[in-house]
C-alpha cells in the first residue's frame, strides 16, 4: 500500500501547484506533511490551538472570518467558508483548508503558482479522501 506522505508528494507537490501540504486527522495526528512547515507540525502532531480554530471555523464562520488565520508566520485573511473548505488570501499567498470525514487537507500557493490550479490538486486529493470513506 502506498503511505499518505508518497500520495501528498505525488499527488499535491509534484504538480508544483502548492508549496506546502498537510493531511492531519481532526484528532490532531499528522498522517503526512511536505516536509517544509516550520512552525505548524511538531513532532508528528500540528499545534492543538491551530486545529481547533479550523474546526470550530467551520461551525462558528463569522469568528473565523473576523479573525483570519496564521501559518507559517503569515496572517490569512479568510475569504470563503463552506461546509467541506476554508480559503484564505494573503498578498500573492494563499491557503486552502479541506475537510473529510476524519481529516484536514491544508495547502498553500505562492508567487509562483496559480490559484486556479493549487485549488484544483488540492480538490482532488480532497475527493480521493472521501472515496475512502476518510
Amino acid at each position: 500500500m502506498t503511505s499518505w506522505t508518497q500520495l501528498l508528494n505525488e499527488d499535491l507537490m509534484s504538480t508544483n501547484h502548492v508549496t506546502h501540504a498537510l493531511l492531519v486527522g481532526t484528532d490532531g495526528t499528522v498522517w503526512a506533511d511536505s516536509g517544509n512547515w516550520s512552525s505548524l507540525v511538531n513532532g508528528g502532531i500540528i499545534d492543538d490551538v491551530f486545529l481547533n480554530k479550523i474546526v470550530t471555523g467551520f461551525e462558528n464562520r463569522q469568528e473565523l472570518y473576523d479573525s483570519g488565520i496564521d501559518v507559517e508566520e503569515t496572517h490569512f485573511y479568510i475569504t470563503n467558508i463552506m461546509d467541506d473548505y476554508i480559503c484564505g488570501k494573503k498578498g500573492v499567498q494563499g491557503l486552502y483548508i479541506y475537510k473529510s470525514k476524519t481529516a484536514l487537507l491544508l495547502c498553500m500557493y505562492g508567487l509562483d503558482q496559480q490559484p486556479g490550479e493549487a485549488l484544483i490538486v488540492t480538490e482532488n486529493f480532497t475527493r480521493y479522501l472521501i472515496e475512502q470513506d476518510l
